[in-house]
């Protein structure tokens, strides 16, 4: 019971760490699915301020060229007073211009006039202004203000010799469905001063490109123009990216969570598949759907079956798990009482189904050491019973060191006492030694498969392993060889004087059917 309830802690600490690895798989994937999922909205918010930046440097270049031009067609036409022809020319030059929001004239440096506010009837002066002045005159705008008729009028402004020309307030981005902020600048050629234009003071970080920058609020990109000496920042905040996105947003989260959910399926299920032979294992013994496969016991010295071996085999639907998957399990979890019982009813309840023509027919079935208790040997005596007439029980051990000799001894001379024979398996591997054959109610030595598999009749090994047929029978044990698979094999067991021999040369493993056909056919080839 302490064996059952350590195998059961055991079990739910290994489901326990499934499920850890599993949300611990999920969360990285769903956190890295939301980056990703970011990245992509920052790399498409980045493109659109991208494009609004440009379209901010690509206006002042057009605004620049248009001025030039118009200020070389107010040059051509001698437009240089107040007058009302000249005040109507260049109304009429500003109308048709739709970046432009006014023209003035000044004089002695004082404003006279300009196409909004006509002629002022006393020139004004200007107050101090940031107007830049260097050979590149015409590509020079800053922001200014001029008070005319009560009214302040703002905007982007240049002084071009005697001309001022006031552009109209810049709305970048105006198709653009997102809130931003953003700031135009103008720099002096290869220095770091810059001078404010147009948008929100102090956005603007220097006078060189920014490809894009991530903050702790916002998203910051700024592009540069060598040619006319501007640069557009625009800023936009996580917030309204989120907003604006909604419903990639929400498609994002969505595939972050599922692509989550399956990380974690997937995971679990790789970590449950490492555990796979403990539930299958653990689910065979409870639903009872472990298999008797019988192969073969020859009596050497007629060729003829006098017996058979029941293997546990396991299929369920995830396909085959091998004995050497499961038996380790079973032992380990401490499994072997259930699981023994369970092959020893149904060994028994086929036996009483086949045509049996030997006798006696020897019943081999293995048993685990821990099955060596007094509960145990009362469950085999109540089996024999159920027994057909001639058929002789067989249990197969290996011996190990977790057996008491007291505890061993009792177990066997009860069983003996019932007329149930057993054998010493795998012989010449692990603690099972000649030390062994002595041991009051052994009848049968198994020579494991390694010493047998490769003999042959000249073989060095033979001498080895001619040596336990002669000391079995000096103990009264009846020797098996097993894992023959070939003729030069079996000449050479048949040669050293063994009893008994089992093998792929005369049979696989195979269910009651099979076993059967081959019982019927008296041939084990």
């Amino acid at each position: 019971m302490c064996k059952e309830t350590r195998a059961m802690r055991k079990l739910r600490f290994w489901r326990v760490k499934a499920t850890l690895s599993g949300s611990f798989c999920a969360l990285s994937v769903f956190l890295l699915s939301l980056i990703v999922f970011a990245g992509l909205l920052l790399w498409k918010s980045s493109r659109a301020q991208v494009a609004v930046a440009d379209e901010g440097l690509d206006l002042m270049e057009k605004v620049i060229r248009d001025v030039d031009e118009i200020s070389r067609e107010i040059e051509r036409f001698g437009l240089h007073s107040c007058s009302r022809t000249a005040l109507t020319h260049l109304r009429k030059l500003t109308s048709i211009n739709p970046v432009l929001s006014d023209i003035g004239l000044y004089f002695d440096d004082r404003l006279a006039c300009t196409t909004i506010a006509g002629r002022f009837s006393k020139p004004r002066l200007d107050p101090p202004t940031d107007f830049l002045s260097y050979e590149y005159g015409s590509n020079v705008w800053t922001d200014r203000s001029i008070r005319s008729l009560g009214v302040q009028v703002g905007g982007i402004a240049a002084r071009i010799d005697n001309r001022l020309f006031m552009m109209k307030p810049l709305f970048l981005g105006r198709r653009s469905s997102m809130s931003f902020d953003w700031q135009l600048i103008h720099f002096y050629p290869g220095s770091d001063q810059s001078f404010h234009a147009d948008g929100m003071r102090g956005l603007a970080d220097g006078v060189r490109p920014t490809p894009l920058r991530l903050t702790s609020k916002s998203l910051y990109i700024q592009r540069c123009d060598s040619w006319s000496h501007y640069c557009v920042a625009v800023d936009r905040d996580y917030q309204d990216i989120l907003r604006s996105n909604g419903l990639i947003s929400g498609l994002g989260g969505a595939a972050a969570s599922l692509l989550g959910c399956l990380a974690f399926i997937v995971r679990r299920r790789s970590f449950m598949r490492q555990l796979g032979p403990v539930h299958r294992t653990r689910a065979a013994l409870r639903a009872w759907t472990f298999e008797c496969h019988y192969q073969p016991l020859i009596d050497l010295t007629d060729d003829g079956v006098v017996g058979c071996e029941a293997l546990a085999r396991l299929s369920d639907e995830h396909g085959m798990l091998s004995p050497g998957e499961f038996i380790p399990v079973i032992h380990e979890l401490g499994w072997e009482d259930s699981f023994t019982r369970q092959m020893l009813e149904q060994a028994v309840a086929d036996i009483r189904t086949m045509r049996l023509d030997r006798s006696p027919f020897k019943l081999a079935v293995n048993i685990f050491p821990a099955n060596l208790n007094s509960q145990f040997v009362d469950f085999v005596v109540s089996c024999l019973d159920r027994l057909p007439e001639g058929v002789v029980l067989n249990l197969e051990i290996t011996e190990d060191a977790t057996i008491s000799e007291a505890a061993y001894q009792e177990a066997i001379q009860r069983l003996s006492s019932h007329g149930v024979e057993i054998s010493l398996d795998d012989f010449g591997t692990g603690y099972c030694t000649l030390g062994r054959l002595d041991t009051v109610g052994v009848d049968t030595l198994k020579v494991d498969r390694s010493l047998i598999s490769t003999l042959t009749p000249d073989s060095c090994q033979q001498s080895l392993t001619a040596y336990v047929p002669k000391l079995a029978q000096q103990a009264g044990v009846a020797v098996v060889a097993e894992g023959i698979e070939g003729p030069d094999s079996l000449a050479a067991v048949k040669s050293l004087g063994m009893h008994y021999a089992q093998g792929f040369y005369f049979g696989r493993p195979m269910n009651v059917s099979g076993f059967q056909e081959l019982l019927d056919r008296d041939v084990y080839r």
